[in-house]
């Protein structure tokens, strides 16, 4: 017997048209392999989609390819995950399924061939999903390969905050746990050796973070013998190559430190970007300046001169010499941080006594707070969510577009 085991594939996630093409392009490479190894079926264990309703279309790149896997007589066995499970029921996973491209083990029933027996549990929005997990009974059935897809996460990855269940209250007598929602490639033994708990990873980075460290995606195609018992090999999903730039901004003003950026682009030669995803991480404290004074606009030239795909940058860790002063000085606050709004309230009043920020600004600084303090709608795309938010923002600030003529 031999599957494919796919997790978080995500499609749709990205903003950037070219990253959320890599990651259709990511899928489109699992399944071309999956059909040229010649796999007995697929297993999809949650976020094949990033929202519960995609955009069309991803919807129908992501069709065409499910209806490749029935073409060739490959089963597709699926569990929603925590971002195309919809607490009102309204997934394309249903449509899929309705359609004949995939079996939703997580709703529509177990699988039970003379082979193998499939079951799962969908992932939920915050955990929920860990409470439902004991739920599913221990199997005792015999000569068959047994398989449990799970879309949570176990104690033993060590990830602080989130809910989780351990590895030995997962339900026992499987063979094979199908894990996604960790976007982390991990192997746990269970049962002596005798099972395998599998996350294989996403199948494309989803974040700045996960290119910069993860580079790539992965899934497993995964073998099994009654003597040899399971074999799993891994399949990096490599589209294009990632390279990381980390600038160190401490001691630097913006000029400066646009300067510093180009000089390590015109070093290319040992640092080739041609055709390649950039990760630009810009950390430190400035000698000078503002952050938003640096002209990323140039850097970002010089990128695509150098014939970079495309550049991320992540400037989170930057800030200028005042913005570390009344840092300072609010890691001293005696505040109860539960009561967030005094909190605020005492942030944006250290701010403007550093003159970070104008006191007339103050009512439109907490306005902004108020627009920002919200979430993502049930089955709302990335896109839909960033064009409400702009428009609450641009209405509650009273803004107004100027047309270029």
């Amino acid at each position: 017997m031999k599957f494919a085991h796919l997790a978080d594939c995500h499609l749709g996630s990205w903003k950037s048209s070219k990253l959320q093409r890599l990651n259709m392009e990511s899928f489109k490479f699992a399944i071309a392999r999956c059909i040229q190894e010649k796999v007995d079926f697929v297993l999809i264990a949650g976020d094949l989609f990033d929202a519960a309703i995609p955009s069309i279309d991803v919807l129908k790149e992501a069709t065409a390819k499910l209806k490749e896997l029935s073409d060739n007589n490959i089963e597709c066995y699926i569990i929603p995950g925590s971002h195309d499970f919809s607490v009102s029921g309204k997934s394309m996973i249903h449509v899929l399924e309705k359609a004949g491209l995939c079996h939703n083990v997580a709703e529509s029933g177990s699988v039970e061939t003379t082979d193998y027996f499939i079951t799962g549990l969908k992932g939920e929005k915050r955990g929920l999903e860990v409470k439902n997990v004991g739920s599913i009974k221990d199997i005792e059935k015999k000569n068959k390969f047994k398989i449990l897809m799970l879309h949570t996460t176990l104690k033993e990855m060590n990830l602080p905050f989130i809910d989780s269940v351990s590895l030995k209250d997962l339900p026992k007598g499987f063979d094979y746990y199908a894990l996604g929602h960790i976007h982390i490639k991990k192997i746990f033994d269970k049962d002596r050796g005798k099972s395998k708990v599998v996350y294989p990873g996403a199948l494309f980075p989803c974040n700045f973070s996960e290119l910069e460290h993860f580079h790539f995606g992965s899934f497993f195609i995964v073998k099994f013998d009654k003597v040899k018992g399971i074999d799993l090999q891994e399949i990096k999903v490599k589209i294009k190559e990632v390279i990381n730039f980390d600038i160190n901004a401490d001691n630097e003003n913006p000029q400066s430190l646009k300067e510093k950026v180009i000089e390590k682009i015109n070093v290319s030669v040992t640092n080739n970007v041609t055709n390649k995803i950039v990760t630009l991480r810009i950390s430190g404290i400035l000698a000078s300046g503002k952050p938003s004074e640096i002209d990323f606009r140039i850097i970002n030239e010089e990128f695509e001169k150098a014939g970079a795909y495309c550049v991320l940058r992540n400037t989170s860790k930057l800030m200028s010499k005042e913005f570390e002063l009344a840092y300072k000085e609010l890691k001293d606050l005696e505040i109860d941080t539960v009561d967030i709004f005094n909190f605020e309230k005492e942030i944006i009043k250290k701010m403007i006594e550093q003159k970070i920020i104008e006191h007339g600004d103050k009512d439109k600084v907490i306005e902004l707070m108020k627009c920002f303090d919200v979430e993502k709608i049930e089955g709302e795309t990335n896109d839909t969510f960033a064009y409400r938010l702009t428009n609450e923002v641009i209405k509650k600030l009273k803004l107004k577009f100027i047309k270029k003529c």
